[in-house]
């Protein structure tokens, strides 16, 4: 993926929210086509990286397995400005909703971190409130709400 390789040396598991502008064009046209139920399994991959999710039990319990395997390695921050600049908050929302309380907690002390860290944007705010409504320049959206 060209945005991977313009992370070079890092990769897109490691970039910061600051990197986003370098590269988050590349990665909308990307999955522009795909849809913005993208995230779902991007968020996914990035839970199981965390949770250090076993790669042999992985391939034969995971039912989403191949699809985790062809997405790049990613972080946090690429997961969460995908979700703001592709206007899929309200699936964000909706997954959050479905983890237990703790887990929930913790997700949403993360979203908080990553709202705040540097630089704040004013989107970053309205990703609280769903109302984040210009996706960034170089994508043009493929769906209607």
């Amino acid at each position: 993926m060209l945005s991977s390789q313009l992370c070079q040396p890092s990769s897109l598991s490691s970039i910061q929210k600051a990197d986003w502008s370098r590269v988050g064009c590349l990665v909308l046209e990307a999955i522009r086509e795909v849809s913005k139920h993208y995230s779902v399994p991007l968020w996914l991959k990035v839970l199981c990286r965390e949770a250090g999710e076993d790669l042999e039990t992985a391939w034969r319990e995971n039912p989403f397995f191949p699809l985790q395997n062809s997405i790049p390695e990613v972080n946090r921050v690429v997961l969460l400005e995908l979700v703001k600049s592709m206007a899929a908050v309200y699936i964000f929302a909706s997954l959050l909703l479905c983890l237990p309380p703790f887990q929930l907690c913790t997700e949403l002390e993360r979203l908080t971190e990553h709202v705040e860290s540097s630089p704040v944007r004013e989107e970053d705010g309205q990703f609280f409130t769903g109302g984040v409504c210009r996706p960034m320049t170089c994508y043009t959206p493929f769906f209607i709400h």
